[in-house]
């Protein structure tokens, strides 16, 4: 890892930030709680350049509720969305990835702008921000862009981010009586990457109707999707057993997973169909309360 690290830079504000961002030449890295861009850095694969150290930035911490939105800053950790009771009641899904991610040690350094940024398929947070509508924005000193986090990924690893941009928070919509649910399948319990991930959130009746839903699926494609067919499937139509094994089938019927040194790509298809309808059975669970 040592030599990745030309220098380390640790800006105190985000304006220093941004220009720094701005006046760097060459290969820059951003440095959050360190729980992605270190692993791959001890694996080579992290280009020599500058390091930016963002995590002492109290500016890009908090949650904040405003009328039609939850704001999170690009340094909430993981653990920060495991201990909010607005999130765990308004953003089930993204509070499910949060808690299930990792050991604790993880989820107190891994922050959602670093989990975002390092752009895997199978990152946690993501799907369930996808179902979420979550936008995120970035900021450099040209100024700032709201970019919606489908639009953010363009491949493994790869993003619309410009070399000079840095992500500052991450919006929500607050959406009135909203369920939400994320399920992952792992070689363990904790501490491993995912096979294959699941998010859902839904508006649903008091008869269980769905009213409208987000359906996002992680590690079985080149970036994290949404599963549009699946979400015609349950627009207003109730959520019982028969239409949510119907919804799973239907969204392992639109992947093309890969086989990689974690699964097969046959095993990923057949999980798919179980994660989504566990996951749309959680919504039923939780809106009954």
């Amino acid at each position: 890892m040592i030599g990745t690290v030309q220098r380390i830079l640790r800006p105190k504000s985000v304006d220093e930030l941004l220009s720094t961002l701005a006046e760097l030449q060459g290969p820059r890295h951003l440095l959050a709680g360190g729980t992605d861009i270190l692993v791959k850095a001890k694996d080579g694969k992290v280009a020599p350049g500058t390091w930016i150290d963002v995590w002492p930035l109290d500016e890009l911490r908090g949650v904040t509720a405003h009328d039609d939105r939850i704001d999170l800053g690009a340094n909430v950790t993981m653990t920060d969305v495991e201990r909010s009771p607005l999130l765990r009641a308004e953003a089930r899904a993204l509070w499910d990835a949060c808690y299930e991610a990792g050991a604790v040690q993880i989820r107190n350094r891994a922050t959602l702008g670093g989990n975002v940024a390092n752009a895997s398929p199978a990152g946690d947070s993501i799907p369930a921000l996808y179902s979420l509508g979550a936008t995120v924005h970035l900021r450099s000193v040209r100024g700032e862009r709201a970019v919606p986090i489908e639009a953010l990924f363009t491949g493994p690893g790869k993003t619309v981010i410009a070399p000079d941009e840095a992500i500052v928070r991450l919006s929500l919509p607050r959406v009135r009586g909203a369920v939400g649910a994320f399920l992952r399948l792992g070689q363990r319990k904790a501490q491993a990457i995912s096979k294959v991930s699941a998010a859902a959130t839904a508006t649903l009746g008091a008869d269980l109707t769905v009213e409208a839903a987000r359906v996002a699926l992680g590690a079985v494609a080149p970036t994290v999707v949404r599963a549009p067919e699946v979400e015609r499937l349950l627009a207003g139509r109730a959520l019982e057993p028969g239409l949510m094994a119907e919804a799973g089938e239907l969204a392992a019927s639109g992947v093309t997973p890969i086989t990689d040194v974690r699964s097969t790509k046959v095993y990923r298809r057949e999980m798919v169909a179980v994660v989504v309808r566990r996951a749309l059975a959680s919504l039923v669970d939780r809106r009954r309360g």
